[in-house]
């Protein structure tokens, strides 16, 4: 739905059904901006900032979880990127405005 929104904003948009897609995606393309969600299956969003933070790319990341943890909030901020809580009704605001 949130990359539905945001196409209408004609950026260019790659959707991945999993972190290691994700990865592969990391490692060919420069991004300006990375959205994920927390939980990804077989991996997670947090894993994949990780690798962004521990390999030097800066790229802005945005955690998108339903999880209200502030450990987890904690750790993103501390990796330097934007935790939001689904339930978050400014969502695409705060999207559109990173953007």
């Amino acid at each position: 739905m949130l990359s539905q929104a945001l196409k209408k904003d004609t950026l260019k948009i790659i959707t991945t059904s999993c972190g290691e897609e994700a990865l592969e995606n990391i490692k060919k393309i420069k991004f300006d901006l990375i959205i994920s969600d927390y939980d990804m299956g077989n991996s997670n969003g947090l894993s994949i900032l990780k690798y962004l933070r521990e390999n030097n790319i800066n790229t802005k990341f945005i955690m998108l979880t339903g999880s209200d943890s502030s450990e987890l909030k904690e750790q993103v901020e501390r990796l330097n990127a934007i935790f939001l809580d689904k339930g978050n009704f400014e969502l695409l605001k705060i999207i559109r405005n990173e953007i």
